[in-house]
């Protein structure tokens, strides 16, 4: 194998795990910010972990006589 394509493989590797952990750290960001729908299709479409990820949180519901 060449010097230059095993190079390529070293980088693409790399990249990858990088890759890798963006996503994961983006899917337990979703998870955290409760939005569990996005968590479990983020399986499918990845990129619904990183727009879960920048979403706020949810708030909690209204529950009458708490907090006022």
């Amino acid at each position: 194998m060449p010097l230059a394509l095993s190079a390529w493989y070293l980088w693409g590797g790399l990249f990858g795990l990088l890759w890798f952990i963006c996503l994961v750290s983006a899917g337990v960001l979703t998870w955290k910010n409760d939005h569990k729908l996005l968590f479990f299709i983020g399986f499918i479409f990845p990129l619904l972990w990183i727009v879960g990820a920048v979403m706020s949180k949810k708030p909690p519901p209204y529950q009458p006589g708490i907090g006022r």
